[in-house]
């Protein structure tokens, strides 16, 4: 029996991790083999990277490169282009652009169309990397469109993004699974809340951590004094005391464990993104008993539900509204609804749902 090879792009495994890399990494955790005719290899770029908890049936592939454009476009062109039928994953929404498979062999991941959205959404960094990288993300998805067999998704939000900017002069399209992310977070011992907001933010406009800081000049001097706001993944640490009396305290990104103690003791997720296609911050709240005030654009709704209270994000005086019934509301916990899709998503059941759906389509 001929076995059949399946390359995964492990470009975005590279530290720190952020939410493709995190994305990949917990997909292959869980990665089993249904079918001995198969065999997983593992592209990276680098030979000191931190992958101790991949299973021994994944082959890893080290092709030293330190630039990602010449990684998808120049090593894995070259590589793919020496094998018969090769079959690669792009699990992050990026590919190359100028390989062109004989066959339709890719799979591939969308997580989001905010590259090609309307500056209200995801609005435009002048910044030539993040320039560039836009520019690539929107070539790579009309690329990933043309050569998948089965393309997967994050959220029915998504999901609905993707169908809106499909070309409509085709009709042969890939088919679009669903499969949901999932929390990290399986249990909290105790959950010690305290008077703190918590934001898992970036310097990305389309964060909107900015609407935070605005939406507190609406606030009286000193009625929030005793809270701290915590905005995590920033550029530098400071702490800035607000005279609404809030402390607020700047991170730069911190690693998985040391958020987890702040979702403990957090009584309330600020989630003001413009737009975001799932949110795990969203499903690590609702895990850890926090209130959420969350955008009412782009998938909160879908990913909370009820378990959530929403603001339009281009009005921060609506955002001050909700911090101040949130904050009349303690110290009483949220009532979660268990029954929460979102919520009872796991790695291992995402793991295993998209790699049966790759085995299926690469042994037909």
């Amino acid at each position: 029996m001929n076995t059949k090879i399946i390359y995964i792009d492990g470009w975005f495994l590279q530290p720190p991790l952020r939410g493709i890399g995190k994305y990949i990494k917990n997909l292959l955790t869980y990665l089993e083999i249904k079918n001995k005719s198969l065999k997983y290899i593992l592209l990276v770029p680098t030979n000191d990277l931190e992958l101790s908890y991949l299973p021994e049936h994944i082959s890893i592939e080290i092709i030293n490169c330190k630039y990602s454009l010449f990684w998808y476009e120049f090593y894995i062109p070259r590589l793919l282009n020496r094998i018969e039928d090769p079959y690669i994953f792009f699990p992050s929404g990026i590919c190359s652009l100028i390989y062109n498979p004989s066959e339709k062999n890719v799979i591939s991941t969308i997580h989001d169309v905010s590259a090609l959205m309307s500056f209200k959404y995801s609005p435009l960094n002048f910044q030539l990397r993040s320039f560039f990288g836009r520019l690539y993300r929107i070539f790579s998805f009309y690329k990933i469109i043309n050569n998948s067999i089965i393309i997967f998704t994050v959220s029915k939000t998504s999901k609905y993004g993707i169908e809106k900017f499909l070309p409509k002069r085709k009709n042969n399209y890939p088919e679009i699974k669903v499969v949901y992310n999932a929390s990290e977070i399986k249990s909290l011992k105790s959950y010690s809340k305290s008077k703190c907001f918590l934001c898992i933010t970036g310097e990305n406009n389309q964060k909107n951590s900015n609407c935070i800081v605005n939406s507190l000049d609406y606030f009286d001097n000193s009625s929030l004094k005793g809270w701290k706001i915590y905005l995590i993944g920033l550029k530098q640490n400071k702490i800035i005391h607000h005279p609404s009396g809030a402390k607020l305290i700047y991170k730069k990104y911190l690693e998985f464990n040391e958020i987890l103690k702040l979702y403990q003791k957090a009584y309330c997720l600020l989630f003001p993104s413009f737009f975001e296609s799932f949110g795990i911050p969203l499903v690590d709240a609702m895990k850890a008993k926090c209130h959420i005030i969350a955008s009412d654009q782009g998938s909160p709704h879908e990913i909370c539900g009820d378990n959530g209270i929403y603001f339009n994000p281009n009005v921060s005086y609506q955002l001050f509204k909700k911090i101040d019934e949130i904050k009349s509301n303690y110290p009483y916990p949220p009532v979660i609804n268990n029954k929460n899709e979102a919520l009872n998503q796991t790695w291992q059941n995402a793991s295993e749902t998209v790699f049966r759906i790759i085995e299926a389509k690469v042994l037909n």
